[in-house]
């Protein structure tokens, strides 16, 4: 059962954008992606579950062994119009309800922050080994060679 989140949006790149918020701002978050449904290659199970979740979804492991799955959605066969979409999160798997009804709060949060998205993401990359300073709120990435900074300036 889809949980709502009471929010509208304009269309798929502003539904893309609170999925990116998601990704960045929520702790203990995996972020799924079906690639092979678009590549030609998924099987039918993985078309049917790539359907289900067209920008993909998240997943969070809970202690007790209750793994959640959410995928953020818009009404069928709605994605074309020109009306705005409603939201909603699908959940999955036996912690997905909980997971679902966490990710619908936090979109009110998304919104009450003017709705940040890609546009206005800043990046910063730093030499492995900095430790760049005023991090609150931004997303810290580490690789071999570098240190990614990633986040949306903090409204004043």
């Amino acid at each position: 059962m889809p949980v709502p989140s009471g929010l509208r949006v304009d269309g798929i790149a502003e539904l893309a954008d609170l999925d990116l918020w998601l990704a960045l701002t929520e702790p203990g978050l995996s972020r799924l992606n079906m690639m092979a449904s678009q590549e030609g290659h998924a099987n039918p199970a993985q078309r049917r579950i790539a359907g289900r979740m067209r920008l993909g979804g998240f997943a969070r492991y809970e202690s007790g062994a209750r793994l959640g799955v959410a995928a953020l959605t818009v009404p069928p066969g709605l994605a074309r119009s020109d009306r705005p979409l409603e939201v909603a999160v699908h959940a999955y798997g036996p912690g997905g309800a909980a997971l679902a009804g966490h990710l619908a709060k936090r979109a009110a949060v998304w919104d009450g922050l003017g709705r940040p998205g890609a546009d206005s993401l800043g990046l910063a990359a730093y030499p492995a080994g900095t430790r760049p300073g005023a991090l609150e709120g931004r997303m810290i990435i580490c690789r071999p060679n570098t240190v990614l900074v990633a986040g949306w300036a903090t409204p004043v």
